[in-house]
């Protein structure tokens, strides 16, 4: 049930709200220090959809995350993974959502 609801919080909105039946799920966006530019700086120029797994923190961060595609690069993976960092998941009450694994897709866009 959180692996649907947080799904489905991957493709909405930066900010928004999903009831999973245990409680209301709630992510927001909150970019890294430095922004999420700085995640994305060795990249080729291009457009990706990387699939990623993570589990939310005891902050709410996406961490432990894993790829189900292996025919990534290293800077693709670090670009991902950072930049899913830049969402914080937290339950109705300001608790963070601790625990929860999902999947999810990070979308990027770099200029050339």
């Amino acid at each position: 049930m959180f692996f649907a609801a947080a799904f489905l919080m991957a493709l909405l909105a930066p900010q928004d709200r999903v009831d999973t039946g245990q409680g209301i799920l709630t992510r927001v966006f909150d970019p890294p220090s430095g922004g999420v530019g700085r995640c994305q700086r060795n990249l080729t120029p291009g457009r990706r959809a990387i699939p990623i797994e993570c589990t939310v923190n005891s902050v709410g961060r996406p961490t432990a995350c894993t790829f189900p595609s292996a025919e990534l690069t290293r800077e693709e993976r670090y670009a991902a993974e950072c930049s899913a960092r830049a969402y914080r998941y937290t339950w109705e009450d300001g608790r963070p959502a601790e625990g929860i694994r999902f999947q999810f897709t990070v979308n990027m866009i770099t200029p050339s």
